[in-house]
């Protein structure tokens, strides 16, 4: 079995998404903390589960489970989760444009 390292990044998602599941809903939070602990024993035993994802980071990998998405790497014979945020969420590869003009480059 692997150590599954988590960053710091997804330390503050999670200190967020308690402090906001708590006020409304304790099951949910119940059922992210579930969730994450599956995902660290899955990573654990099956390390390279996850799909490899293309560039911009050569080795990353995601895992997707239920609501939430995992963006990890191996590195030193350890999981390193880097990233981790709700499917609804963008992915923050993606760089958002909020200047571009949608309905012009549709009528183009």
């Amino acid at each position: 079995m692997m150590r599954v390292v988590i960053s710091a990044r997804v330390q503050g998602f999670l200190r967020h998404e308690r402090s906001y599941l708590q006020r409304h809903s304790a099951t949910a939070w119940k059922k992210l903390s579930d969730r994450l602990r599956r995902a660290r024993k899955l990573l654990a035993e099956f390390p390279h589960i996850g799909a490899e994802k293309p560039l911009p980071v050569p080795g990353l990998r995601r895992l997707v489970m239920g609501d939430y998405v995992f963006d990890y790497e191996i590195r030193d014979g350890e999981v390193h989760i880097l990233n981790m945020r709700h499917g609804r969420q963008n992915d923050p590869d993606i760089e958002d444009e909020p200047d571009f003009d949608y309905e012009a480059a549709a009528r183009s």
